[in-house]
């Protein structure tokens, strides 16, 4: 009885977060087609990947079931590891700033810019290690 309730619960957040979400990165993205100033492209794209970011948070919380059913499968793709990592270090620039703290990003030239892996792991990674470092 308990598994069944946590998995319509699971369901039930699934659908109740999504679906606000979902229009929040439509408007985000519809905002970014329309003429902004440069300060304003600049506050836009961290928005945008703090939100794909919490869309990611709330996915992997509901692959949580997943995983303990023994059913999640990683989603292999080609990235661009390099832009990937400036990405989610470009959600960090805020707190960063707050702290005073200074972060500079040295990627080795010998890792290939391209690279198969599961895109969404290495920012779940990255965001963690992050934030775990800002406290």
């Amino acid at each position: 009885v308990a598994v069944n309730t946590e998995r319509r619960f699971f369901a039930l957040m699934s659908h109740e977060i999504r679906t606000p979400l979902a229009g929040l990165l439509g408007f985000l993205e519809l905002l970014q087609m329309t003429d902004m100033t440069e300060a304003q492209s600049d506050y836009i794209k961290p928005m945008t990947s703090a939100a794909h970011a919490l869309k990611t948070v709330i996915d992997d919380i509901l692959d949580h079931s997943k995983l303990r059913e023994g059913k999640f499968v990683l989603c292999p793709e080609v990235i661009n590891i390099r832009e990937n990592i400036r990405s989610c270090l470009s959600l960090f620039q805020a707190p960063l700033q707050r702290k005073g703290v200074a972060l500079d990003l040295c990627i080795d030239p010998e890792i290939p810019a391209e690279v198969l892996v599961d895109a969404r792991r290495v920012q779940q990674i990255l965001s963690n290690l992050l934030s775990n470092a800002l406290k």
